[in-house]
């Protein structure tokens, strides 16, 4: 997970960290270490956001509205640099849209 992180964080790549909680430890001490180099190339700790939603009771408009809403109520200026879904591993049937419940956003906030 480590080389993976810093290689994405070396090319200016987005990375999603994702350890199981057996690596509690070792992830949080990956963040820390991403954090701090992050901080000594200038960049603020909590530049970068990815939240997701799983549940197929909030398609994307209601997802992204609470988030606006989230961003309005923190006072902070926050901008989508990316849409995500679902990897092509796992497609969605047109004719069951209920199995397109996996929506996350990358968010700069300032």
């Amino acid at each position: 997970t480590s080389d993976a992180a810093v290689l994405c964080f070396k090319t200016g790549n987005a990375t999603i960290l994702r350890g199981g909680s057996e690596a509690i430890h070792s992830n949080r001490a990956i963040a820390a270490a991403l954090q701090e180099g992050g901080a000594k190339a200038g960049l603020p700790a909590d530049a970068i956001i990815f939240t997701f939603s799983c549940s197929n009771a909030v398609d994307i408009k209601l997802f992204r509205q609470i988030v606006f809403s989230a961003a309005v109520d923190s006072g902070r200026n926050v901008q989508v640099l990316h849409m995500l879904g679902a990897g092509p591993d796992h497609p969605v049937n047109i004719a069951h849209h209920e199995g397109d419940y996996l929506k996350g956003l990358a968010l700069r906030v300032e």
